[in-house]
C-alpha cells in the first residue's frame, strides 16, 4: 500500500448525499443498509461483517467507502476491495482506501468506466482498454523506496498507466514515473462538494 494521507475535508466533503444519510439515518438502518448494499455487490456474510465491525472506520468514512463502490457499478473486484479494505488496522489506513475508492470513482464518472479493480496493497482499476489506473489522494509526492518499488511492480506493466493525485508530486517523482513509462495527472479528480 502506499501510505499516504488523506485530507479530512476530502472524505467529510465528498458528496453532499453522503452527507445527508449519515446526518439523517439512524446508525443502525444506515450500517443495515450498507450491509444489503455490500451483499449486492457480491460481497459474502464474512467480508461485509469484517468491514462493518473494523474499528478504524468512522461511521462517515465508512459510508464514503460503501458510497465509491457503489458507484462504480458494472466493475469488477469489489468484494475483493473490500476484503483488502477491511484488513484497515489505523484510521489513516481506513481513509486512505476510502479515498482511493472515491478518486476511483470520479473517474469512473468522469473521465471513463472503470472495467475492473484489483487489489493488491491498494485497490488499482483498469479501464477498458486494459490502461491502469492508480490513485492516490495526497497534498505533495516525494519520491521514496517505497513509491519506486510501487511504480517498478511487474504486475502494473501495461501499455496505459497512470497516477492521479489529488495534488502535486516532487519534481524527481514527476521524472522517475515519466521514466517508466508512467503518465502522472497532478490535481485531479478531486470529488466534488456540495456547495459546487
Amino acid at each position: 500500500m502506499i501510505s499516504v494521507a488523506v485530507p479530512a475535508s476530502m472524505l467529510i466533503t465528498a458528496t453532499s448525499v453522503t452527507n445527508d444519510m449519515v446526518w439523517d439515518t439512524k446508525p443502525a438502518d444506515l450500517l443495515k443498509r450498507h450491509a444489503e448494499t455490500l451483499t449486492a455487490m457480491g460481497v459474502d456474510e464474512q467480508g461485509v461483517r469484517a468491514l462493518i465491525k473494523n474499528q478504524w472506520y468512522a461511521l462517515t468514512v465508512l459510508t464514503l467507502f460503501v458510497n465509491g463502490l457503489e458507484r462504480l457499478a458494472g466493475t469488477t473486484g469489489r468484494p475483493e476491495a473490500v476484503t483488502l479494505a477491511a484488513g484497515a488496522v489505523s484510521e489513516d489506513d481506513a481513509q486512505f482506501f476510502t479515498g482511493v475508492v472515491q478518486m476511483l470513482a470520479r473517474y469512473h464518472e468522469t473521465v471513463e468506466p472503470i472495467a475492473k479493480l484489483v487489489s493488491r496493497g491498494t485497490v488499482i482499476g483498469y479501464n477498458r482498454r486494459g490502461g491502469v489506473v492508480v490513485t492516490g489522494a495526497a497534498d505533495y509526492l516525494l519520491w521514496t523506496q517505497r513509491i519506486s518499488n510501487f511504480a517498478h511492480r511487474s504486475d502494473l506493466k501495461a501499455n496505459e498507466r497512470g497516477i492521479w493525485l489529488t495534488g502535486k508530486a516532487s519534481p524527481r517523482a514527476k521524472q522517475e514515473f515519466q521514466a517508466l513509462g508512467w503518465t502522472l495527472h497532478e490535481e485531479s479528480l478531486v470529488p466534488k462538494t456540495g456547495s459546487q
